[in-house]
Order: structure tokens, then C-alpha cells, then sequence
């Protein structure tokens, strides 16, 4: 085990100790996250003790009669079906996994725990696409982004996200599973009786259209549009700013930059007014690629800016490295050298904080780097930063990029001589 996992382990072993004095039910949701921990380790012993001594808790803590106990005890029951949908998940026993991860669903939404529902509907939908029910987890998981979006769960919900786009697209590429959405729409907009379940339904079955070809992109933005006022009617922000956002992406595919930047930063206000800062600051990075590719480079600077900023203060640096290192990229097509190089060396210098393994992206920006010392006439760093960039590539076995970089380091050999 590494230190690492070491020093959270013994992190989560004090939690514990401290959360005794608040009673069984907080003691309880301690071992929990313990055991699943111990899980995602696949230190299986010690998660399974773990989880006994959770059990024990929920016994110990009975089913309290104050409002207040009640969540406390529903929390804890959901927190343990979820760490037993997790050992059904890795013995590939999906349905067993499927059922205690939507039993997890349930209590946390009688506990009133949204995030631990959004965990737990994340990982149901997983586990029905694995059992072949699409439609099922396609929903759970547009359900769990807005959870997550609510709770502020730092990745959760791109993750939540991902997901969703996987399983859209496996609707859109058959043709049983696309008349049944159809039909499941159809159903939702007769019956009406939940505005929010509704627009979840109308925002799938757009990502379905988007997830096909050109023709079906029309369609996808009336149905986010008819989302979008669904969501207004649930007063649901979270969702009513992703079919906003979605808007936006129909209209990227559609060649209409400028209206997309516009919906992309309605977007991101609206999740600004909820405190959402990295859905936030996601968004105005993708109302910066709209309006650059609109040729809008003062309000591409302008979004890229506002976006690197609230990375910052959230202290996500590889997101804040990467709007960095675009940023240089519209000073280098401006023309003003100087201020990409600037912009470059700092887009480095985060990918360094973030820490991980991120050759990947520093190869791309010490090309980036070198080229633009190049044009500022920095030519000794720009070769090393080339060569730098070269043996990256060359590590990772991107042969055309370690091409591109032998042509630019002999144009700056040449340069030079």
C-alpha cells in the first residue's frame, strides 16, 4: 500500500474514533466510507470488517422517531447499500449490484441525502448498462449530473455525463431502444405529473439526435428547448442550465458559433446564481471555444480568462493549466508572442501542481511553448523546449508528433545558423 493510501486510511480510522461522540448513525457512516475505501483498494478483508462494524451501527442506532435521527439512520442504510453494490459490481454480479445501488437511490432520497442518491443512481446506471437496460441508466444518469451539480461534487458530474453520452449513443444506434425512448417520451409529456422527470426524459432523447448526424440536430434543439421549460416549470437551475448548455452544443454542430457562445454563457450565469463554479467555469470554457471559433477573439479572451480564474480559486489546476495553456494558444494566433510564451510557461507550471501523469498534455504545451519563443525571438529556449517536447512524444510513441518537432527544431537550427 502507498503512503498515500496509508496516510488516508489512518485518516479515515480517525474519523471514526472522532465520530463516536455523535452516536451510532455518524459512527456508522464512518466505517462506511472506511469500507469503501478499503473497496476501491480491493483490500476486501478489511472492507468487509468495516462494513460489519457499519451494520452494527444501524442496529445499534434503531430506526429513530425524530426527523433529524430518522435522515441520520436512512443515510447510513443507504451508505451501507451502496458499499454492497460495490462488492456485488466486482464479482460481476451486476443485477445483485443494480438492486442495491437502487435500494441506495431510495433511502438516500427518504434521508434527503442528494449526494449520496447521485452516487448511488451514477453507479446504477453503470450497472444497468451492463444488464442491458439503457433507457434505465441513460436517465439515472442525467439525474445524477443535476445531483451533482447540486451537491457540488467536484468531477461527479462529468463523470455523470460521460455516462449519459455513452449510453444516449447506444439508443441512437438502435433502433428498438430509440422507438422505446420514443414511446417512454411520449408517455412522460401525456401524463405530466413530473416537470423535472420530464425534462430528463426530453434532454435524453436530444442527446440521442446529437449523438446521430446533421439531420437529427434540428429536432435535438427543440427538445432542449421543450426541456429547458420543463425544468423552468420543476424550478429545477441545475437541469434548466445543462439543457441551456446542451443548447449550446447543438449549436456548435449546427455552425452557429455565435449563438452558441451566447447560450453557453447563459448557461454558466445561471450556474454561477446556484454557486456551481466548476460547472461554471466548464461552461465559459466552452463559450470560449464558440466564440473563438466565431472569430470573437476579445470575448473568447474575455471567457477564457473568467474561467482560469474560478479554476484557480477552486484549486483545480490541471483545469486551470489547461484553459491557461488555450489562452496562450489565442495569444499565438494574435500574433502577440510575448504573452503566449508568458501564458505557456504558467499552463506548465499548473500541469506541475496537478500533479499525475500528464506527459500528454506537457508535450503538446512545450511544442506550443517552443514555438512561440521561437516567434519572440527567444531561440535558445526554444529549441529546449522542443527537444523537451520530442522526447515526449517519443516516450509516448506519437511518431508523427516527434516528426513535427524534428521538422521545428531544424527550422530553429537553421534559424540559428
Amino acid at each position: 500500500m502507498s503512503a498515500e493510501r496509508d496516510a488516508e486510511l489512518a485518516g479515515l480510522r480517525k474519523k471514526v474514533e472522532s465520530a463516536r461522540s455523535q452516536g451510532p448513525a455518524a459512527e456508522g457512516r464512518a466505517w462506511t466510507e472506511l469500507a469503501r475505501a478499503c473497496a476501491a483498494w480491493e483490500d476486501e478483508a478489511e472492507a468487509r470488517q468495516a462494513l460489519a462494524e457499519a451494520e452494527a451501527r444501524v442496529r445499534a442506532a434503531g430506526e429513530a422517531t425524530d426527523a433529524a435521527g430518522r435522515r441520520a439512520w436512512l443515510a447510513l442504510r443507504g451508505a451501507i447499500a451502496l458499499v454492497h453494490g460495490r462488492f456485488a459490481g466486482a464479482r460481476d454480479a451486476a443485477g445483485a449490484a443494480s438492486d442495491a445501488f437502487e435500494e441506495a437511490a431510495k433511502l438516500a432520497a427518504e434521508a434527503d441525502d442528494r449526494g449520496l442518491r447521485a452516487e448511488a443512481l451514477l453507479s446504477c446506471a453503470a450497472a444497468n448498462a451492463r444488464l442491458g437496460k439503457i433507457l434505465d441508466g441513460a436517465l439515472q444518469a442525467e439525474e445524477a449530473e443535476d445531483l451533482f451539480v447540486e451537491t457540488g461534487g467536484r468531477t461527479g458530474d462529468v463523470a455523470a455525463r460521460a455516462v449519459a453520452d455513452r449510453l444516449e449513443a447506444m439508443i441512437m444506434e438502435s433502433d428498438e431502444l430509440s422507438s422505446a425512448a420514443d414511446e417512454d417520451l411520449a408517455l412522460e409529456r401525456k401524463e405530466g405529473k413530473d416537470p423535472r422527470r420530464l425534462g430528463w426524459r426530453l434532454r435524453m432523447n436530444a442527446g440521442c439526435f446529437m449523438a446521430g448526424d446533421e439531420d437529427g440536430l434540428e429536432d435535438a434543439l427543440t427538445l432542449l428547448e421543450d426541456a429547458g421549460k420543463a425544468f423552468r416549470t420543476a424550478e429545477s437551475r441545475p437541469g434548466e442550465a445543462r439543457a441551456i448548455r446542451s443548447q449550446g452544443a447543438c449549436l456548435v454542430a449546427m455552425r452557429e458559433p455565435r449563438e452558441a457562445a451566447d447560450a453557453f454563457l447563459e448557461a454558466a450565469a445561471i450556474y454561477a446564481e446556484i454557486g456551481a463554479a466548476l460547472p461554471q467555469a466548464r461552461t465559459m470554457l466552452e463559450a470560449g471555444h464558440a466564440s473563438r471559433a466565431g472569430d470573437d477573439a476579445a470575448r473568447a479572451r474575455e471567457c477564457y480568462e473568467g474561467a482560469a480564474r474560478i479554476f484557480g480559486e477552486r484549486e483545480a489546476w490541471f483545469e486551470q493549466g489547461f484553459v491557461t495553456e488555450v489562452l496562450g494558444d489565442l495569444f499565438r494566433e494574435g500574433r502577440d508572442a510575448p504573452g503566449a510564451v508568458s501564458l505557456f510557461r504558467q499552463a506548465l507550471a499548473l500541469y506541475d501542481r496537478a500533479g499525475g501523469d500528464l506527459d500528454d498534455q506537457r508535450a503538446g504545451c512545450l511544442m506550443s511553448l517552443g514555438m512561440a519563443c521561437s516567434a519572440a525571438g527567444e531561440s535558445a529556449e526554444a529549441e529546449t523546449r522542443m527537444a523537451e517536447a520530442r522526447a515526449l512524444f517519443e516516450k509516448a510513441g506519437a511518431s508523427d508528433m516527434v516528426a513535427a518537432c524534428d521538422r521545428e527544431l531544424k527550422k530553429l537550427q537553421k534559424k540559428r545558423k
